[in-house]
């Protein structure tokens, strides 16, 4: 999938502040591309305008050389696998959560279902989250939240076994920012693996997840173009080793895209990226290298 942003402006609707200013770029097929800037500068409102979550006010985006509109918007989502900062999770189990990110429209019968439930488990473990699941009572099985409660007089008069299975199926456990993180890339993982999928596009996925697994879950992202051939979009606040490997990187500064390059480039263009590398580096250094 190649991406073109031509000459685009966008205001929110009933806002007539402009959150992206004529902005254009291209991404081409296989890039890994990486988005950075500071908060509020347009960085996940572009991933809206790739997924016609809304439409450009001027300008023009570009999708293999074709104009956005011109797709049905079903038919383009279905080629994209996106995670966004805010995810949802349904009053599901974990197995059926990550199996809604299915993007082949496959039907689970008896016959198929273990390889189904192989290849979410397969997604589980690129997303990070087995040792979630290892602490579940039922595994993948575990609902996320109940989906119903049985109550009343009816429920009492079943007898002690009842309520007791009752207890066991509607029983959940609390999950950390970080836990419900890992089962969202999880599902995005189960996505991405379809042959249908040609874009992943990853908003902060690393918000709440350590170096160690930012680092790992960057490297099974960078798989999927390197092995795939999938074209990767990867939002951060998070320098360094990302960037560095990023084939594109896209500078927003106040909705314009200021800068744009490879990481040794842009460094020697001392300029937005370069201060923000810089101040970003300054903050692991110890007070000692500060002072030298």
């Amino acid at each position: 999938m190649n991406i073109t942003f031509e000459n685009v402006t966008f205001s929110y609707p009933k806002k007539t502040e402009n959150v992206i200013r004529d902005v254009s770029f291209t991404i081409k097929q296989g890039q890994i591309v990486v988005i950075v800037g500071l908060t509020g500068s347009g960085k996940s409102t572009l991933f809206k305008l790739i997924n016609r979550l809304y439409d450009v006010n001027s300008g023009t985006i570009f999708v293999n050389r074709h104009p956005i509109t011109s797709y049905m918007t079903k038919s383009l989502r279905k080629v994209m696998a996106m995670h966004y900062q805010t995810y949802t999770h349904y009053p599901l189990s974990i197995y059926e959560n990550i199996l809604l990110g299915d993007a082949d429209d496959g039907s689970i019968d008896a016959e198929n279902e273990q390889a189904s439930r192989d290849s979410v488990m397969e997604a589980i473990e690129m997303g990070g989250a087995e040792e979630i699941i290892e602490k579940q009572p039922a595994g993948m099985d575990t609902a996320l939240k109940p989906n119903f409660r049985a109550r009343g007089h009816k429920t009492e008069a079943a007898g002690p076994e009842f309520k007791a299975k009752m207890d066991e199926i509607t029983k959940t456990s609390e999950l950390s920012a970080g836990q419900w993180q890992k089962l969202a890339l999880a599902r995005l993982f189960y996505r991405a693996k379809s042959k249908r999928v040609r874009l992943v596009a990853v908003d902060e996925p690393s918000a709440s997840l350590d170096p160690k697994m930012e680092y790992s879950l960057f490297e099974r992202l960078r798989s999927l173009s390197s092995i795939h051939g999938k074209t990767l979009i990867y939002v951060t606040h998070r320098f360094g080793y990302l960037t560095k490997r990023a084939d594109l990187i896209l500078v927003m500064r106040e909705g314009q895209l200021v800068e744009q390059g490879r990481h040794n480039d842009l460094l020697k263009l001392n300029g937005e990226y370069a201060n923000l590398y810089k101040l970003q580096a300054e903050a692991f250094m110890s007070d000692d290298d500060m002072m030298e």
